[in-house]
This record gives structure tokens, C-alpha cells and sequence, in this order.
């Protein structure tokens, strides 16, 4: 039988964001089991789920289950270089302090 595993905040035991209960409900109408698990506690609720669970949580929770799992996370899916002329406006890599502080014009128009 197919598991998943849904991160809950660790405070409320309810799932941490809209995304997170729309995958719990979902899954749950669709017969799989649905287990929960705070963060801290990605480790033991791995080690009792039996074959390859779904793992439904932030990125950085799911790229961690996947290394224990022994997998290789995928690459971000960006915008590829060859489209880029296509998407009339810039792309870049920043930080939300940049974004938030002058950039000296609109960052979305």
C-alpha cells in the first residue's frame, strides 16, 4: 500500500501550508495513507514507512527526504538560456533584501 508523508507545523500537528492539506486531501480521497510528521522528525517517520512513500513538504524538508532515501534531488526548472529572449522582462538571481530595498524601478510590470 503507497504511504505519503505530510509535514505538519510542529506546533498545531496540522499541515503547514494550503499546498500541504490540498496534497493531504488528495491523497486521502484517493485511498493512500497519510501520515504526519514534523520536521525534526523526517528521519523516524522514514524509518516506518515499508517501500517508497510520497513526501509532500517545504523544498528543503523534500530534498532532504530524498537524500535519505538515496535519491537525487532534480534540478530547479528554470527558464532555459535559449527562451530567455522570449520572456520580455529580466530574470535574475537576487535575494528578497534586494528586492525589497530601491532597485531603482518596478521589479514586476
Amino acid at each position: 500500500m503507497k504511504c505519503a508523508l505530510i509535514q505538519v507545523d510542529p506546533a498545531t500537528r496540522v499541515p503547514a501550508n494550503i499546498n500541504l492539506f490540498a496534497a493531504y486531501q488528495g491523497l486521502s480521497e484517493r485511498g493512500i495513507e497519510c501520515r504526519f510528521f514534523a520536521p525534526d522528525e523526517l528521519v523516524s517517520a522514514l524509518a516506518g514507512v515499508v517501500g517508497e512513500p510520497i513526501v509532500c513538504g517545504v523544498i528543503p524538508v523534500v530534498k532532504a527526504a530524498l537524500g535519505l532515501l538515496g535519491k537525487t534531488p532534480p534540478s530547479p526548472l528554470d527558464y532555459p538560456l535559449s527562451l530567455r529572449s522570449f520572456l520580455r522582462r529580466r530574470v535574475w538571481a537576487t535575494t528578497l533584501d534586494v528586492v525589497r530595498g530601491d532597485l531603482g524601478s518596478p521589479v514586476f510590470t
